[in-house]
């Protein structure tokens, strides 16, 4: 098991006997689909407002908190979000709800927004 699995897991346990958000395999599988995303496509602060409900100012909170993808530049003064990332947390926290799992979002965002090669 590699190291990320590992501490998924320790991370897991942790949370279950702290009664704290966790990670589990439904919101794992949501990053790794997010992550395996090759048509890649950007949104724009309004579509990200109208695609999440949410307004401005607190989109632009919770990107400071680490509870919201943070935005990419894609010009001098413009800036984006990666569909796929806003995706999957719509998903997970749908999957949160709907389930009655806790949801850390600042790992969530974290696992999702992490470069590198998906995990298999």
């Amino acid at each position: 098991m590699n190291a990320e699995k590992t501490e998924i897991l320790r991370n897991n346990a942790d949370a279950r006997s702290q009664h704290h958000a966790m990670l589990v395999d439904d919101f794992r599988l949501v990053i790794l689909q997010a992550k395996s995303i090759t048509n890649l496509k950007m949104l724009r602060l309004n579509s990200v407002v109208e695609k999440v409900g949410l307004s401005r100012p607190t989109i632009w909170k919770r990107v400071a908190e680490g509870t919201f993808p943070p935005p990419v530049p894609v010009g001098e003064r413009a800036v984006g979000w990666f569909q796929h990332e806003v995706d999957a947390l719509l998903q997970a926290t749908a999957i949160s709800s709907r389930k009655h799992i806790p949801l850390n979002l600042h790992l969530f965002v974290q696992r999702l927004t992490d470069v590198g090669v998906a995990e298999s």
